[in-house]
């Protein structure tokens, strides 16, 4: 756990619930990337929002894959990935309020 960044799961690690944990989060993504999709399918950054979920569910499988490698290169790596995630995506919310300011 000493390269775990996620303090969610640190503490469903701590208090034996990760099973449940699991399935909470998948149940999570799906349904949340179901509807972002959705209502991005007209837009110009749909392409965009594609990107960001791929980009999330490929950092988590890799951080996932971690527990395995336990090398803390790897380790800075996931986390690398997942800061680029969030960069992106506050990119592309001030790229929307520049090209078309009444859609907030």
């Amino acid at each position: 756990m000493k390269y775990e960044y996620s303090p969610t799961l640190l503490f469903a690690l701590r208090n034996d619930i990760f099973i449940p944990y699991m399935m909470a989060t998948f149940t999570f993504y799906y349904i949340g990337g179901y509807l972002i999709l959705k209502n991005l399918e007209d837009s110009e950054i749909y392409s965009i929002g594609v990107y960001i979920l791929l980009m999330m569910s490929l950092t988590h499988i890799l951080g996932g894959l971690s527990w395995y490698v336990l090398n803390p290169i790897y380790s800075n790596m996931v986390f690398t990935m997942s800061r680029i995630s969030i960069v992106v995506a506050i990119g592309a919310f001030i790229h929307t309020l520049i090209t078309n300011p009444n859609s907030t």
